[in-house]
């Protein structure tokens, strides 16, 4: 069975190697996604791919079929052998996402404290800036919970990012805080207080932004709305008629 598999495998890769040699190169491509699809455990298909691949510069789709066979190990529980693409994989990209997200596989595998605490923390931006918040949130706070140093702001950003403004919040303040002097994180206060609707905390922030940025007219119709909303109304009027 296993050489009738063999030369059943090697006719295959044949057929899509004279594809290449042709200068076939999308249509080999696709026959090998095809045999793929039947048989996505065979990893014979899967190297031919990633060497095409490679052959024409496309080390994203290269870096895929790695991942793939990497987390095809991972799953039949071979981290060793997970491992070794893992280090393919950095050869060719190592602050990739798929990368690091392998990395940060196997670290749960092993219970690495210093590989959940580096790759967690370095995954969690990633995600968030590719825009996978739950991922980018659950990484965060694996890798604060093994000695990662202080994830605050991404936390918050990740908060904010997931509609969990009131948590966020606490956290810019808590960030304020500890750096009274950064005009970022006073005006992004502001504006979550006027999100969740807490006009008196506005107000608050908005008076000392403003004696910060005397001349930044931006902020009069913000004050304006916050003393209207907090009963000022005669202060409100007085700055709406001076726009």
């Amino acid at each position: 069975l296993k050489q009738r598999q063999f030369f059943r495998t090697l006719s295959q890769t044949g057929e899509a190697e004279g594809m290449a040699a042709e200068g076939r190169t999308d249509d080999a491509v696709a026959h090998y996604q095809q045999l793929i699809a039947k048989e996505p455990v065979n990893f014979s298909y899967r190297e031919k791919l990633v060497s095409l691949h490679l052959e024409h510069a496309q080390v994203h789709d290269a870096l895929l079929q790695l991942s793939a066979m990497a987390n095809l190990h991972l799953t039949e529980g071979r981290p060793d052998q997970a491992k070794e693409y893992a280090r393919r994989m950095a050869e060719l990209d190592p602050e990739g996402i798929d990368t690091v997200r392998l990395l940060f596989a196997l670290d749960r595998t092993k219970s690495d404290a210093e590989g959940l605490k580096v790759h967690g923390a370095q995954l969690a931006r990633l995600a968030f800036d590719s825009g996978s918040y739950d991922e980018a949130f659950a990484c965060l706070e694996t890798a604060v919970q093994n000695g990662a140093g202080d994830m605050r702001m991404l936390k918050a950003k990740c908060l904010l990012a997931l509609k969990r403004g009131m948590e966020a919040k606490r956290i810019f303040e808590e960030l304020l805080r500890d750096h009274p002097e950064d005009d970022v994180l006073l005006e992004q206060l502001v504006t979550l207080s006027e999100e969740t609707r807490d006009w008196a905390t506005a107000y608050v922030h908005l008076a000392e932004l403003m004696k910060r940025r005397t001349g930044d007219a931006k902020l009069l119709p913000r004050m304006a709305r916050a003393l209207l909303q907090t009963g000022k109304r005669a202060e409100a009027l007085k700055i709406y008629m001076d726009l």
